[in-house]
């Protein structure tokens, strides 16, 4: 019996148990999804996931690709800071261990070599009083050498815009300017240079190259002249006359052809050295080809393959006078995907290792239930004069674009596999992979404003800058420590902001850490700025911690322990919420309506705006002036339209009052409203009265003097018609024009013959009411 008991009550607690939990669980959920419901001031998220977002920001140490990744930047350093009186540095070679530095407006040429710069030309010049200490009495009637350069022969604005070196390692080195020469230094020893060839028709030395048999082809200008000389520098013959200015870049290729870039027609030549004609391979429209390079990828092809022929020539043409827009990616021609390329390191962690693999939530840019933002289209290619471009010329005379910009290239060279492209006037080096079609920005001078001369010594690059002139060199290593600043982000109203999510591998040993901060005015220097906040690691989404502002920054800090990995960007999120603002009402325009059978109904028509994208919903008082109290009209209205029957109130002047109220998006507690007064309006459904009238005859005449009236509008007609005929007949009043409540009218009506008559007057005034009056007349008989 106990048992029995002992079940039915557990059965029973369980059920009342139940209900209980039901009815809570249920108001809970019943709460939560109606002020869910009532929440509409949700988060819009920005997103910068393209190299068009990322560039707008600034990097220091750190790499924007094209498509839009950030990651760690080669290790920079500077090895030289300054050069005495050196705008430019225009050429680099890399010789025995050495940095040789060709230099413009003095023609110098430095040795950088084991942390120590030494000025190899012109040597400098000593004192009549330390030659006297070091030397003795000098021999006046000493001969000099005629291949040795002078001490005090040395000129100002001299250039070395090209340098290279012979098959037997010594350094080569053009002097263009006042005095044009070519000669020869031991790269291993100062000593005195020897002048191996003195053009007597060019100023210019543009470009040298060295053939495998160690024959010296110069490029020359301004006559557009191409030398060979042979590898002891003698015999030196002019193998192609252009009809170009100038020659500035040359290029051997594996089939003995020697390739020229041309100044003013911007020609592409290749040139046979042994019956010394020329073909034209390619008719740039930019006017200047500044640099040539065979791709050494194909030619280690060529080799392994023994195929005989060239391999793809990729040249750099170009406009001097291009101004620097800002930061951007040009666009490529449209592709369906990409190619499938295989990086090699440096490059991104792989899928394998156990790297930290952050994703962002799947969000919309704008979660405020307007539909995502469409992209706009990418800009159109510039107009071929107005960028530069690299050419792929294959050996089969087929040109293609692999990258352009809008920028003047300088420089190009190679290193594993990508082309490296110096440019101006950012002081910007780009990569490009051809294979891949991806390019990016590996480093950008801060002060510098060209990149003007690029070398390549096994794993590392050197670079040299022109205004200022520094030396720089770029380890295969990654730097251990860059960041990214990005561009303000603007939500439109003071912000609270909300948490940064980024895409991104991190391996191990590398981190990723970030600062914000935020304010009010669009400019970061401004002191009202907040100050940046404290680092944080990004191994999930963070909190930013900045204050309430419209606009917020964030900068991004990329680190790697080893330097062999880095992390990788692929996209950065931001969200933030505006509190609820007020909505606003933007106009309130109240009209008769014109239409047949609405006399005296009014159109109120009205527009608002809520900066949180709130659904709105309306309210319309109206009060008669001078009264001070509203009368609700309606309430509860969703259209932006109303008609009011004005036949419904007395004749009168009126306001009306249109408010809007965010209370459909929002709780009781946050709801906001706004509200318009319209002009006022006249309510008129009285027509006018004739006050008086005044009858005179006159033989077979009548004059019908009216005074008109009307209390609110002003008079618009007055017309009349005799014995009831169709025709009503117009007048004027007697001032000739319709424009006030009250106007005095002098009707005059003729040939009206014996017998009784009957005059009908109809008054409108301007907003459509109207009465009738009829006068009787008796006209004598004749």
């Amino acid at each position: 019996m106990k048992n029995k008991k002992l079940k039915a009550f557990t059965k029973d607690f369980k059920t009342l148990s139940f209900m209980l939990w039901f009815c809570v669980f249920g108001f809970s959920f019943l709460i939560y999804f109606v002020s869910t419901a009532c929440l509409a001031v949700t988060s819009e998220v920005t997103r910068h996931s393209t190299s068009a977002d990322l560039l707008k920001g600034r990097t220091e140490n750190v790499v924007v690709d094209s498509r839009g990744n950030l990651q760690l930047g080669r290790s920079a350093e500077t090895l030289v800071e300054s050069f005495d009186d050196v705008w430019s540095i225009n050429s680099i070679v890399v010789s025995a261990g050495a940095v040789f530095v060709g230099t413009s407006p003095n023609g110098g040429i430095y040795k950088y070599s084991l942390g120590k710069l030494t000025k190899i030309y012109p040597p400098e010049v000593e004192s009549q009083n330390t030659k006297e200490a070091n030397s003795g009495p000098s021999d006046t009637n000493a001969p000099a050498d005629a291949n040795t350069v002078k001490a005090d022969k040395y000129l100002a604005n001299e250039h070395i815009f090209a340098m290279a070196t012979d098959v037997a390692g010594r350094l080569l080195a053009a002097v263009s300017g006042e005095k044009c020469l070519l000669m020869r230094l031991e790269a291993d020893r100062i000593k005195e240079p020897e002048i191996i060839f003195e053009p007597n028709d060019a100023k210019y030395i543009f470009a040298i190259a060295v053939d495998n048999g160690g024959d010296i082809y110069l490029g020359t200008g301004p006559e557009g002249k191409l030398y060979k000389l042979d590898s002891f520098g003698k015999e030196a013959q002019v193998i192609y006359d252009s009809t170009d200015k100038n020659i500035l870049s040359l290029a051997i290729g594996a089939d003995g052809f020697v390739y020229a870039g041309s100044d003013t027609r911007g020609l592409v030549y290749r040139i046979d050295p042994r019956t010394k004609t020329a073909t034209v391979l390619y008719d740039s429209e930019q006017p200047e080809i500044t640099a040539l390079l065979f791709a050494e990828e194909d030619r280690r092809i060529v080799r392994s393959l023994k195929q005989a022929g060239v391999p793809d020539l990729y040249a750099a043409a170009t406009l001097a006078e291009i101004t620097q827009p800002k930061a951007e990616f040009a666009p490529q021609l449209p592709l369906a995907g990409r190619p499938e390329t295989k990086t090699e390191s440096p490059e991104s962690p792989g899928h394998n290792d156990d790297s930290l693999k952050l994703e962002i939530a799947n969000t919309k840019e704008s979660t405020n239930g307007e539909p995502a933002k469409e992209q706009p289209p990418p800009r159109k290619l510039p107009k071929p004069s107005k960028a530069s471009y690299i050419y792929k010329i294959t050996k089969d005379g087929y040109v293609t674009s692999i990258f352009s910009e809008t920028a003047v290239f300088f420089c190009l060279a190679q290193q594993d596999n990508k082309l490296l492209v110096g440019t101006g006037n950012s002081g910007r080096t780009f990569a490009v992979d051809p294979a891949s079609e991806q390019q990016a920005i590996i480093y950008e001078h801060e002060q510098a404003s060209q990149i003007t001369a690029i070398a390549v010594d096994a794993d590392d690059l050197y670079l040299g800058t022109a205004n200022p002139a520094k030396l720089i060199k770029l380890a295969k290593t990654f730097a251990a420590e860059g960041s990214y600043s990005s561009d303000l982000i603007d939500a439109g109203q003071p912000s609270l902001w909300g948490k940064l999510q980024i895409e991104a591998d991190i391996p191990r040993g590398s981190k990723v850490m970030v600062a914000s901060r935020s304010g009010n005015v669009k400019d970061v220097n401004d002191p009202t700025f907040s100050d940046w906040s404290e680092l944080a690691d990004v191994t999930e989404p963070i909190q930013l911690r900045c204050p309430l502002g419209r606009f917020c920054q964030y900068k991004l800090l990329l680190q790697s322990t080893d330097r062999k990995k880095s992390p990788v960007v692929r996209e950065i999120a931001v969200a933030n919420t505006v509190p609820n603002l007020a909505p606003t009402v933007k106009s309130v325009a109240v009209s008769r309506v014109e239409t047949a059978g609405k006399t005296g109904t009014f159109k109120i028509s009205y527009k608002a705006e809520d900066d949180n994208n709130d659904k709105l919903i309306y309210k319309i008082d109206f009060r008669k002036i001078p009264r001070t109290n509203w009368i609700e009209l309606e309430d509860q209205l969703q259209a932006d339209t109303f008609e009011w029957n004005g036949g419904t109130v007395e004749d009168g002047r009126y306001e009306v009052r249109v408010t809007t109220s965010d209370e459909r998006s929002n709780t009781a507690v946050t709801k906001l409203t706004g509200s318009r007064i319209s002009d006022p309006v006249v309510v008129d459904n009285t027509p006018p009265v004739i006050e008086n009238y005044y009858i005179e005859k006159d033989g077979e005449t009548v004059t019908l003097t009216l005074q008109v009236a009307d209390k609110l509008s002003a008079l618009e007609k007055v017309e009349y018609t005799v014995d009831s005929n169709a025709e009503w007949r117009g007048t004027l009043p007697d001032d000739s024009v319709f424009d006030t409540t009250e106007e005095s009218f002098t009707i005059m009506i003729g040939d009206l013959g014996p017998g009784d008559h009957v005059i009908a007057v109809r008054v409108g005034d301007n907003v459509g009411n109207t009465m009738y009056k009829t006068f009787d007349v008796s006209m004598a008989g004749g």
